[in-house]
Parts: structure tokens; C-alpha cells; sequence
């Protein structure tokens, strides 16, 4: 073999090799390229959207209204096919950053537990035992949220709200939602309002914010969700209840 032609391989070996070599470096560029990308934190508080909507298992959809972390008034349920309604009141809400428990009390008599939790997707889902007028007992029905719960921002958790405009406002301090009553006075909680009822065995400290539900007030009497009262809810006093 001549020098020139030995020349000639050894330049094409070294144009062979550098091609390989760029070829590596082109492969590898992208992996180091595209940085990991961190996943966003994990919400851990909620409130309740103003308009509760859940749909259970067996097809039936119910509303009710919420505000903050709370379900309190009017509750309506229809079946499948959006035909018949079945009414009643709520209590409940959330009972820790990630977990809902709630009570309806229906109209016809029966009255409606459901439990579950809110997952990352800003759902809750869970299930529900049914208790009637004449016994509790399970039910296999389970349900899921159709309008999502909101994401409480760390800052506005710890009521660290920025921006604040006007120093003569406190925009930590939440005015009550409509329908607050305060007690006033040691009270007790009845099953019937207008004196016709009988002591549930709560007796209700001054300062305690109550509330109103359907019926609302009567007379003499308003009508209010007590969470650790028989079903959620009993009747109170009037004069013992005054503005928040």
C-alpha cells in the first residue's frame, strides 16, 4: 500500500471515529437537557364549593348548599331520570383537611350518613348508610362529588392573605355565614318546638354560633343544626339566641 493511500484510510478512520463519538454526545444531550420536573405538593386543605352536588351509585343526585368547610339548609335529591324529588335538611361538612362526614335528614322519615374523603383530583367519594324511621342499617350505596372541592392555598391556611388594602379592615376575621344565630344564655336543645318537645340531653354554652335550618323559626322557637344533637339538628329557645 502507498503512503497516499494509507494516508487516505487513516483520515477516513478519523472522520469515521469523530462521527461516532459526535453521534454519542448527540444521543445523550437530551437526557441531560430536560431537567426532572417537580411534581406539584399535595393540597391539604379544602373548602366546599357553595353548590354540593354528589352522585350515588344507584343513580340518584343530590344538592345541597355549603359555605367554607360546612353543609347546612336545604338538601334535594332526584333519581335517574330527574323525575321525583325527595327533601330534606344537612348538617356536616368537613371534619379534617381531607375527610367529609355528613348527615341528611329527609323528610319522609329516613335519614342519610355519608362518610368518605377528598383525593387529589379534588373529588370526594365514599359511601352512605341509610337509617329509617323503624332501624339503622348498612347500605352498600356509595358516591362521588360532581362539582370539585377548592384548594385552600398554604398562605391563606396559615391567614397569611398578601395584598392587603385596606389597614382599617381585618381580612383575617370571617363574618358568619347567613342565618348565624349566637346563644346567649345556658340553653337546652328539643326534639319539637312551642314547648311540645322534650330535652335532648344538650345544653348549649353562650357564644356558641348555631345555624339556622328548615323549618327555620316558629313563634317562639327556631329550628338549627347542633352537631352533637339526636340527628344533627333540634329546636332552641328564641329569646335565648341574638345576633352574631
Amino acid at each position: 500500500m502507498s503512503n497516499i493511500s494509507a494516508h487516505h484510510s487513516s483520515r477516513l478512520l478519523a472522520a469515521a471515529t469523530a462521527v461516532s463519538a459526535a453521534g454519542l454526545v448527540m444521543a445523550s444531550t437530551p437526557a441531560q437537557a430536560l431537567p426532572m420536573i417537580p411534581l406539584a405538593p399535595q393540597c391539604e386543605r379544602y373548602d366546599l364549593p357553595s353548590r354540593f352536588v354528589l352522585k350515588q351509585s344507584d343513580h340518584w343526585t343530590v344538592e345541597m348548599p355549603a359555605s367554607g368547610q360546612q353543609l347546612q339548609g336545604a338538601a334535594k335529591a332526584t333519581d335517574g331520570n330527574g323525575e321525583e324529588k325527595i327533601t330534606g335538611s344537612v348538617v356536616g361538612g368537613l371534619t379534617g383537611p381531607r375527610l367529609i362526614d355528613f348527615t341528611v335528614n329527609w323528610d319522609n322519615g329516613h335519614r342519610s350518613r355519608y362518610t368518605g374523603r377528598v383525593y387529589d383530583d379534588g373529588q370526594a367519594r365514599g359511601g352512605r348508610q341509610d337509617i329509617r324511621a323503624q332501624g339503622a342499617g348498612p347500605d352498600n350505596t356509595s358516591w362521588d362529588t360532581i362539582t370539585e372541592l377548592t384548594c385552600i392555598p398554604e398562605a391563606a391556611e396559615q391567614g397569611q392573605i398578601p395584598d392587603k388594602k385596606d389597614p382599617d379592615v381585618d381580612v383575617n376575621e370571617q363574618a358568619p355565614p347567613p342565618g348565624t344565630v349566637k346563644v346567649t344564655e345556658p340553653t337546652d336543645v328539643y326534639d319539637a318546638p312551642l314547648g311540645e318537645g322534650n330535652e335532648v340531653g344538650v345544653l348549649l354554652a353562650p357564644g356558641t354560633l348555631l345555624q339556622i335550618i328548615d323549618p327555620g323559626c316558629n313563634d317562639d322557637w327556631c329550628h338549627l343544626a347542633v352537631s352533637n344533637a339526636p340527628g344533627g339538628q333540634g329546636w332552641v329557645y328564641k329569646p335565648h339566641l341574638g345576633a352574631p
